[in-house]
């Protein structure tokens, strides 16, 4: 099933990316909430080799949401990165939820 198409839908995909269909998502991404008046931490998980969602998307996301958020890349993984880099992404999401901050803000890269 997934596979039928592939190739086109790959190609429709990068095409969208390339040309961004005439919109830009990222205005209508906020970290408002309606229980908090302070804008809510956010975590960013990416891959580095992610083909379908390239890094820069991450950063600009990370940019966009500005300094309550956490951008957190892991290297060597694409677009599954729960699968190619789970150790990676659990470690990210505990210390995201445990707060600790030994990456420090920003940007922090896995090594593999």
């Amino acid at each position: 099933m997934c596979v039928d198409q592939r190739k086109e839908r790959a190609e429709l995909l990068q095409e969208l990316l390339k040309t961004g269909a005439g919109f830009d998502p990222l205005p209508v991404l906020t970290q408002a909430s309606p229980f908090h008046s302070d804008p809510q931490e956010t975590l960013i998980i990416w891959g580095d080799k992610d083909q379908v969602f390239p890094v820069d998307l991450g950063h600009r996301l990370h940019r966009h949401l500005g300094g309550r958020s956490r951008l957190e890349i892991v290297k060597d993984a694409g677009h599954a990165l729960q699968l190619e880099g789970a150790d990676d992404v659990n470690r990210f999401i505990k210390s995201f939820l445990l707060d600790e901050r030994n990456t420090g803000p920003g940007v922090a890269v896995a090594q593999k």
